[in-house]
């Protein structure tokens, strides 16, 4: 069955300027799209094949292409002084960011310490039961800066409020970041009450499964087991 998500805008100046958030299989980053599908197959004495890379990875491409995207609806321009004080400003449209004075916890070398918050102009509500992952747009390494992970309960809470979502910059960036930049990725995730147990190791079990996955050479994964994913 089909799931619907709604994106409520906070203001009505983000309902006529930025646009809403939308699904992350149009925002694969370039560096994924560069690697080179190899169909020059090499075995190694198992019969494993040596020459396979992510684009040959459907866990890794489902990652990029789950849940949706908001991106920067106005270029970003970060300063760095001397003394490594922190400014910013961004061309036009809502505010699209703001800060806190200090990081309230240690987050390490990488980031500056300062912890900076983006302004939510789009409001996810999920269906009943459902709640809504916030995180770094997946397998995007080439972005300045590092957005948290959040899970909200948006079933309930959607109100026309403009959240503030925390995230750092990396140390040694200043510059542009240019509107249409994924600012962070929106997964809908079934809530659930879960369990877990350890099963004994069933050396038949395991067999049989092998055998599945590896009687073909290529794409058993995909043939087998791996299940269609939409966003719209």
């Amino acid at each position: 069955m089909t799931k619907h998500i709604e994106f409520i805008p906070s203001s009505k100046e983000a309902s006529l300027v930025v646009p809403k958030p939308k699904p992350a299989k149009l925002y694969i980053p370039e560096w994924y799209k560069k690697i080179e599908n190899n169909n020059d197959h090499q075995f190694d004495e198992f019969a494993n094949v040596t020459t396979k890379s992510l684009k040959n990875c459907m866990p890794f491409l489902d990652a990029l292409t789950h849940g949706y995207i908001q991106e920067t609806w106005t270029d970003i321009h970060i300063k760095v002084d001397d003394k490594g004080e922190i400014s910013y400003t961004w061309a036009i449209g809502p505010e699209i960011m703001a800060h806190r004075a200090s990081s309230p916890f240690l987050v390490g070398d990488m980031y500056y310490p300062t912890e900076f918050v983006w302004k939510e102009p789009w409001v996810p509500k999920m269906p009943e039961g459902y709640s809504a992952l916030l995180t770094q747009p997946f397998n995007n390494f080439n972005l300045p800066f590092k957005s948290l992970d959040a899970v909200i309960d948006a079933d309930k809470y959607h109100h026309g409020y403009n959240g503030l979502y925390p995230f750092y910059i990396y140390k040694g960036f200043s510059g542009l970041i240019p509107a249409g930049t994924p600012m962070y990725q929106i997964v809908p995730i079934k809530r659930e009450s879960w369990e877990s147990h350890a099963s004994a190791y069933d050396k038949d079990q395991n067999l049989i499964r092998h055998t599945m996955l590896k009687k073909h050479l290529f794409h058993s994964y995909q043939r087998f087991f791996w299940q269609r994913k939409s966003f719209k």
